[in-house]
C-alpha cells in the first residue's frame, strides 16, 4: 500500500483542477503508526455508502498490509452493504470538509476504520458525513427484484429509466447516448454479429463530462450512462459473470437517476436515501 502522512498535498493519481490541491487521508502503513479509536457506527456506515460512489479508479488494487490475511495481493477486500458488494482497494472517497477543503483517500480507509479502528482527521470524517446523505442506495426488496432480472431485463430497465429522466430534464447529447445504446442492443447476445460492433465503437467513442461532482445533475446522468455501456462488455464473459456484475450496474444506474432527480420511477424498484438535484 503506498504511504503518505494524513493532511499532506495529495499527488497519487490524476491531477486536481487546479487551485489548492486535496488532502490526503487514510494512506496506512504498517510500518507507520496512526491513531486509534473504537470506530462510531454512523461514521462507518457514510463511509462504506461512500465507497460505493469510489472516484480515480484504477486498474490495478491496493491491498491492506495492517496484519490482514488476504487470499491473493490481486483480490480486493470486499464487503456487504445492504446486498451490495463493495470493493475496496481500486479507487478513491473524495469529500469536501467543513472548511472547503477537499480530502481523498483510498477506498480501503473504510476498511481501515471499521476493522483496524482508524480515526481519520475530523474535517473528512465531517465530509463523509455530508457526502453521505446525498448518496442514494437500492437494496432490500428493490434490489432482490433487480437480481431477478436476466442481463437483457437489467438493461432494457436501465433504457427504460433513461428514457423517463430524459423526458422530465432534458439533458444534451443524451437522446444521442439513448439512441446508441437502443442501436447496440442486440450485442448484448455474446453471438451478436460483428455489424453490431460499429454501434458499440460509437458508444465508446460517446462521452459526457465524468468528473464526478455531487451538485451537478449532468455528473449523475453521465455516470448512468456509463454504467450500461459496461453492460456490453460484461455480457462478452458469459451470462454468470455479466450476472454479478450487472446488478451493481443496474443499482448504480437507478440510484444515480434519483440522486439527478428523476420523478415518478417505479416504487417497486426505487432506491433509498439521497438528495435529489434542484436544478
Amino acid at each position: 500500500m503506498t504511504y503518505f502522512p494524513d493532511l499532506t498535498a495529495y499527488t497519487f493519481g490524476s491531477a486536481c483542477d487546479g487551485g489548492e490541491p486535496d488532502l490526503n487521508v487514510g494512506w496506512l502503513s504498517h510500518e507507520h503508526p496512526f491513531p486509534r479509536q473504537v470506530p462510531d457506527s454512523d461514521f462507518v456506515d457514510a463511509l462504506f455508502r461512500c465507497c460505493l460512489r469510489p472516484v480515480r479508479l484504477y486498474r490495478g488494487i491496493h491491498i491492506c498490509d495492517l496484519g490482514c490475511d488476504v487470499p491473493s495481493r490481486y483480490e480486493a477486500l470486499t464487503r456487504d452493504y445492504d446486498g451490495r458488494t463493495i470493493r475496496m482497494g481500486n479507487g478513491e472517497v473524495r469529500v469536501t470538509g467543513p472548511d472547503g477543503q477537499i480530502y481523498s483517500a483510498p477506498t480501503l480507509v473504510a476498511h481501515y476504520v471499521a476493522d483496524h479502528s482508524y480515526v481519520p482527521p475530523r474535517p473528512f470524517v465531517e465530509g463523509v458525513l455530508q457526502r453521505s446523505r446525498s448518496i442514494a442506495v437500492l437494496c432490500g426488496e428493490s434490489l432482490f427484484r433487480v437480481r431477478a432480472l436476466s442481463t437483457k431485463e437489467r438493461f432494457n430497465l436501465c433504457v427504460e429509466a433513461l428514457r423517463l429522466f430524459q423526458a422530465q430534464n432534458p439533458v444534451p447529447q443524451v437522446d444521442r447516448a439513448l439512441a446508441l445504446l437502443i442501436a447496440a442492443a442486440p450485442a448484448l447476445d455474446p453471438d451478436a454479429p460483428p455489424e453490431y460492433l460499429a454501434e458499440l465503437r460509437d458508444l465508446e467513442a460517446f462521452g459526457l463530462p465524468t468528473r464526478p461532482d455531487p451538485a451537478s445533475p449532468v455528473e449523475s446522468v453521465s455516470a448512468a450512462v456509463s454504467s450500461v455501456v459496461q453492460f456490453f462488455t460484461w455480457t462478452r464473459r458469459g451470462e454468470e459473470a455479466a450476472l454479478g456484475a450487472t446488478l451493481q450496474l443496474t443499482a448504480a444506474v437507478l440510484e444515480h437517476l434519483h440522486e439527478a432527480g428523476i420523478q415518478d420511477w417505479r416504487s417497486d424498484m426505487m432506491p433509498i436515501g439521497g438528495i435529489a438535484h434542484a436544478d
